[in-house]
């Protein structure tokens, strides 16, 4: 009976923390689940009075970041749309979210966002069990992929390189610029992962700390809001209104 409890209470616990995390901006799922797990010893003292076995707390962390990543990606539409909207006339890229936000259909963008999160949830429990064979016994799909990982990143790569295309004129010179503009961007960010894994950090409080916070944080966080910041984006009054699904 505890143990249902538990698996209830730390179920709830993430779908409270996902509402929380989904709110801020540039507060990742993958940071939050990182603390939890490197505070599994602490866990361990709290829960062990109550007659928790260690080797049932994995389990508990599981339902934890399962609940919380799932309520994270229902919430973060929502900064996302209002807090994130730059100028169309400077942005790089419009989401389709902020080309509603723009048009005055931001509560649309949400409610739309949630039937497609919701539609994912679905079709990912439907897969859950076709994937089970698929990633492991018969097909061992996932050890696969795991040997021959390198070489899918480096295709992954050279294919985000070559589809970008230029703005505006389009030329051997122009194409050539956005290429080395996109591998830059690229060699930049894998120096930056490796300057910034290696780094000693401790948390000043004592808890448990790591460097994929201010790194997310500072990434898709901060740097969305600087561009809004700079580049205020014109917002129409919102309309209410319930998205219409038929043709």
């Amino acid at each position: 009976m505890i143990d249902l409890f538990l698996i209830l209470f730390f179920s709830v616990a993430g779908l409270c923390i996902g509402c929380i995390t989904g709110l801020i901006p540039g507060l990742h799922v993958n940071t939050i689940s990182l603390l939890i797990l490197s505070s599994i010893d602490a866990f361990v003292i709290i829960f062990q009075p109550f007659g928790v076995q260690e080797t049932f707390l994995p389990t508990l962390i599981g339902v934890f970041i399962a609940a919380l990543a799932m309520v994270h990606t229902f919430i973060n539409i929502i900064p996302a749309t209002f807090l994130g909207a730059p100028d169309e006339d400077v942005a790089l890229s419009i989401l389709p979210a902020h080309k509603l936000l723009l048009r005055g259909k931001g509560y649309e963008a949400i409610v739309l966002s949630a039937f497609g999160s919701f539609g994912a949830l679905v079709v990912s429990i439907a897969l859950l069990v076709p994937f089970r064979f698929i990633l492991s016994n018969p097909l061992n799909l996932y050890t696969v992929l795991n040997e021959n990982m390198f070489w899918i990143l480096l295709a992954v790569v050279i294919l985000m390189i070559t589809t970008e295309t230029p703005r505006g004129e389009k030329n051997l010179y122009a194409t050539f610029k956005v290429f080395s503009a996109a591998a830059t961007v690229i060699v930049l960010s894998g120096v930056f992962g490796l300057l910034i894994m290696d780094l000693p950090i401790s948390s000043p409080l004592s808890l448990p700390s790591s460097i994929l916070f201010p790194a997310l944080a500072g990434l898709f966080g901060m740097s969305t809001q600087i561009q809004s910041l700079r580049y205020p984006a014109p917002i129409k009054a919102q309309t209410f209104t319930e998205p219409c699904f038929t043709g």
